[in-house]
């Protein structure tokens, strides 16, 4: 096992580091934000990626200064070219949301949570809530009536 073999399994204790079948250092436990990643066709796969790393942000599995996986790794775990997944790292760089440290690798920035928390919040009343007030005033609901529902659907939901 080399020293970059060494070094990662004392920086990342919780992923088990193994070497594969071809004596590459692979991490076969690999999960960004603890989630099995499954691609689909409706978005780019760097995408897709970017959108695990917040997720597991957001969810609390990487905290700031966190280290993330590193491209090699998941280029491997996920047998995808690694420019997808530096592309992927690149995006969440250019946004703030993570930072390199050269030779270290990615780590999470410290207002990372905070940022994406204000963009999902900004895509979700653009988004979904611009639509819902589009179908409600096309159904010609009354909004007293949206009102404690969603009041009650909320309540059910956090108790």
């Amino acid at each position: 096992m080399g020293i970059y073999a060494i070094y990662y399994l004392l920086q990342n204790k919780r992923n088990k580091i193994v070497l594969d079948s071809y004596g590459v250092l692979a991490n076969h436990n690999t999960r960004l934000g603890g989630n099995k990643m499954e691609f689909t066709n409706e978005m780019p796969i760097y995408l897709q990626l970017k959108r695990m790393v917040e997720e597991g942000i957001l969810s609390g599995y990487y905290k700031a200064d966190d280290t993330l996986p590193s491209i090699r790794a998941l280029a491997l775990d996920y047998r995808l070219n690694p420019q997808t997944v530096s592309s992927a790292f690149s995006e969440l760089m250019n946004e703030g949301i993570v930072y390199k440290k050269r030779g270290l690798g990615f780590f999470v920035s410290e207002n990372a949570k905070e940022m994406l928390l204000r963009q999902r919040k900004s895509e979700f009343y653009e988004k979904e809530v611009n639509d819902f007030a589009k179908k409600v005033k096309f159904l010609g609901i009354d909004i007293s009536e949206i009102c404690s529902l969603l009041k009650k659907i909320v309540e059910e939901v956090t108790s």
